[in-house]
């Protein structure tokens, strides 16, 4: 099933999405150049009727003075510094609230913070390989193994999320540490 559109009004080309999921999003179906695109303004509630209004009057305005929104806003996604540090910390703002405890946060900031941050924390995901992460663990892994292993665990966990959302492809990234456990 594809998403239902709904014209709303007020602003040519302004539309409702509506998915099978029941998720809603606001669209500006309009011509940039001599192509026809679809520019996402938002999710419905968060992004209320007024506000779309008001995104796609500022959108159109931008497009009649020569600006082609879709190609501005890749290239600023592009420029975002995705370094593991970042990325772990983008991780653990959306996964603490789920958490059962304060503690398991802390314990998760202070282990990177410990173990991981500075052998590769500043270090661009894209630049990932599986030695990378030996770096970290290898050391310790005969001393401190259970850490290891949580800290592992945790590097996966932070790289696989990062994948799921498209942002980074990581062709070894399963095999993280793994060779240490024996």
């Amino acid at each position: 099933m594809q998403a239902s559109v709904h014209a709303v009004g007020t602003v040519a080309g302004l539309q409702l999405s509506i998915k099978p999921s029941g998720a809603k999003s606001w669209i500006l179906r309009t011509k940039v150049g001599s192509r026809r695109t679809d520019i996402g303004l938002g999710g419905y509630p968060d992004v209320p009727l007024a506000m779309a209004h008001e995104r796609a009057r500022e959108t159109l305005t931008s497009i009649r003075s020569g600006v082609d929104p879709v190609a501005e806003r890749r290239a600023t996604r592009g420029a975002i510094e995705w370094t593991f540090k970042t990325c772990a910390l983008a991780y653990i703002k959306e996964h603490k609230p789920s958490w059962k405890n304060v503690k398991h946060g802390d314990q998760w900031t202070n282990t990177l913070e410990t173990y991981v941050y500075p052998h590769f924390g500043d270090k661009h995901v894209r630049m990932w390989r599986h030695r990378t992460s030996l770096r970290c663990c290898g050391p310790y892994w005969s001393t401190k193994n259970e850490t290891m292993v949580r800290v592992r665990n945790r590097i996966e966990l932070v790289l696989s999320w990062l994948q799921r959302r498209g942002h980074v492809r990581l062709l070894e990234q399963a095999a993280c540490c793994r060779g240490h456990e024996r």
